[in-house]
């Protein structure tokens, strides 16, 4: 019995010896697999230069861009935004390298509260709100919104918002949200008050119907000059030919145009006439959208600072509108032409009057 107690002992020993060795030779000559941790991008946020010669600072995100300016050793900077491990810092106006800086503190993912949305927002600082050209600081000031001035947004971009009423975009971190902008009520657009206005405004064009007022007659085909006639009745050019053809189309007299600020406004408080829009102003994709809803036998009003054009619509396109005027050349030659939406919105230009547009009921 004891002979064999002592056996089971010395194999255990053995059995212990082989597993300790077997287990020392897998460790040393084993390779296990390693798992690479993988630096996080670089983002948004307050870093320090590490690099001993200094940061250079690029027009662009890349080394390829002209150095602007340069941040020295142990400086720290606010980054805004990033590209391919580059940051804008806009308080140099120019792009850096991350590789050569320490992320000192992250910028904290935006919540829910402080997200920008379109909206009306009033001025919170004292120095007032600057307006540029784009979104970011490194654009350049085009005008001024005062301390405590309500505005309002229509776009929101990287918490910038776009006021069309100043042309440009301002940084919504100096402005205290006050309220969303209301929905907008779909209102049907009215049908044109004659189904026979495009063939009328052809018998105009092609000069087999005339212009008719007060026994007066005068024919105004395409390529034809406006004349002496409408002198002493409508008036001189372009807004005397357009006021005689809606007259021709709809028997009444449509109105004079406001001046000053609000000369590409009609004043239609004695007729009856709809205001198809009045913009002032506009941006481009807004004023598309407008003139898009207008219908042939429309009148069109559009001013800048220095003069203003009336047209009727004769047809509108995905592109345009073919309009029927006359004096574009100053020598009163009536016309029909086709505009393109840039040439509406060129016509108005950067110290835009603006644009509007009307029907008869």
């Amino acid at each position: 019995m004891g002979n064999i107690i002592l056996k089971n002992k010395t194999t255990a020993k053995k059995i212990l010896t082989l597993i300790i060795f077997t287990a020392i030779i897998f460790g040393i000559f084993t390779v296990f697999p390693t798992t690479t941790v993988l630096a996080a991008p670089a983002g948004p946020g307050i870093y320090k230069v590490t690099t001993t010669a200094g940061l250079n600072v690029r027009s662009g995100p890349n080394a390829g861009y002209n150095r602007i300016s340069g941040i020295n050793y142990g400086a720290t900077f606010t980054v805004t935004q990033t590209s391919n491990e580059w940051g804008y810092v806009p308080s140099y106006g120019g792009w850096v390298s991350l590789d050569y800086a320490q992320l000192i503190q992250a910028t904290p993912a935006p919540t829910p509260e402080s997200i920008k949305s379109p909206g009306i927002y009033k001025v919170t600082t004292a120095a007032g709100l600057n307006v540029r050209l784009g979104i970011g600081t490194n654009y350049n000031i085009t005008g001024g919104i005062p301390y405590g001035y309500t505005f309002t947004v229509e776009q929101v971009s990287n918490g910038w918002g776009y006021v069309s009423s100043y042309r440009g975009w301002v940084c919504l971190d100096y402005a205290q949200y006050i309220q969303a902008l209301p929905t907008p009520v779909p209102t049907p657009t009215p049908a044109p008050a004659n189904s026979n206005v495009t063939s009328k405004l052809d018998a105009l064009i092609n000069g087999t119907a005339p212009l008719r007022y007060n026994g007066s007659t005068q024919y105004a085909a395409a390529g034809t000059k406006w004349n002496d006639w409408q002198s002493s009745v409508w008036g001189w050019q372009c807004k005397g030919f357009a006021t005689a053809v809606f007259y021709e189309l709809y028997g009444y007299n449509i109105a004079a145009c406001y001046f000053g600020a609000r000369r590409h406004v009609l004043d239609i408080s004695t007729t009856k006439t709809i205001e198809v829009f009045s913009e002032y102003r506009s941006t481009k994709d807004r004023m598309i959208t407008l003139l898009k809803n207008t219908s042939p036998g429309d009148y069109i009003q559009i001013a800048k600072s220095t003069s203003q054009h009336s047209m009727i619509v004769y047809s509108v396109e995905s592109n345009g509108i073919w309009v029927y005027d006359a004096n574009t050349d100053n020598n009163n030659t009536i016309k029909k032409q086709f505009r393109d939406w840039n040439y509406f919105y060129d016509y108005m230009g950067s110290s835009s009057y603006g644009i509007s547009a009307y029907r008869a009921k």
